[in-house]
């Protein structure tokens, strides 16, 4: 492991210096705070012994530039034994850990080393920790994230493919009530004057009950072809007699993209929106409406 032992007492800082190196260590050595700095800057060490009092830049500014910049390293500071204030002050500022002179058993040392790689240990496991449940976080996130969209386009084909059900069940309910009071009825109304008196009752109950049961539809495309502009009930018109939009924009007076627009514009108030529904059929099947 690579040390910076920072102290201005040649003596002391000789000694630390000579104790690490016993224990197997690299070791950089500075006399006041600024070269404490740019050994920091140039070598990266591993920890920091750093004095309080020191030449040039005071110990206590060179440790607060150290937790400023290298948030990772471990720094013990080294005070005297009247400095207990500055010690305080200096674990406030960012020190991991704090020694006094006199250093008379550098055993002490040894174990505030001990003590503050533990430290830094688990500060990295708890970083790494973090990360990892922040890049889970943000997996499941994205995973929650593609599961609604999925969802959400289940919900929307769902909802599409309903209202096509619906409409077409609509649609087919107009084109029975339609070609009931088109040909059924008719065919019961002749059937009611041919019949004998006993049968006539009949026939005629049944003739109400198919109208009852055709009205509610007719009674809605009443009303929606009520909303229809002139333009647009001739076209209908037209329509039902099999002319071609290229064939009504000549009657009409007017351009295929128009007699086109009056085709959509009539599918909205008829209340036609599946495309599947053809307009010309749907006209056909209801022609005994006269808009």
């Amino acid at each position: 492991m690579k040390i910076l032992v920072a102290d201005d007492d040649q003596d002391l800082r000789m000694s630390l210096a000579s104790f690490l190196e016993d224990g197997g260590h690299a070791i950089l050595q500075a006399a006041d705070g600024q070269a404490a700095l740019d050994l920091v800057a140039a070598h990266r060490p591993d920890l920091v012994l750093l004095d309080l009092r020191m030449p040039r830049v005071d110990g206590m500014l060179a440790l607060r530039q150290l937790a400023a910049e290298y948030a990772d390293l471990p720094v013990i500071v080294i005070s005297g034994a009247g400095q207990i204030a500055d010690a305080v002050e200096a674990m406030r500022t960012g020190a991991w850990d704090y020694l006094a002179k006199p250093i008379t058993d550098l055993s002490t040392l040894a174990i505030s080393i001990e003590k503050v790689l533990e430290k830094q240990a688990m500060r990295r496991q708890i970083r790494a920790y973090q990360e990892h449940l922040e890049e889970l976080v943000a997996q499941r996130t994205a995973e929650l994230e593609i599961a609604n969209q999925a969802l959400e386009q289940k919900a929307i084909a769902l909802r599409e493919v309903v209202t096509m059900i619906q409409e077409d069940k609509l649609v087919a309910q107009r084109t029975i009530a339609g070609r009931i009071e088109t040909t059924v009825l008719p065919l019961v109304q002749l059937a009611i004057d041919e019949a004998p008196p006993t049968l006539g009752v009949k026939l005629r109950q049944l003739e109400q009950n198919l109208a009852e049961l055709t009205s509610p539809f007719m009674n809605q495309l009443a009303q929606r072809f009520a909303s229809l502009t002139p333009s647009e009930t001739r076209i209908c018109q037209l329509l039902r007699r099999g002319q071609s939009s290229k064939d009504i924009a000549k009657v009409e007076g007017i351009s295929p993209d128009t007699v086109d627009t009056h085709r959509r514009n009539i599918r909205k108030k008829l209340n036609i929106a599946s495309e599947q529904v053809n307009l010309v059929t749907f006209l056909q099947s209801i022609d005994s409406i006269k808009p």
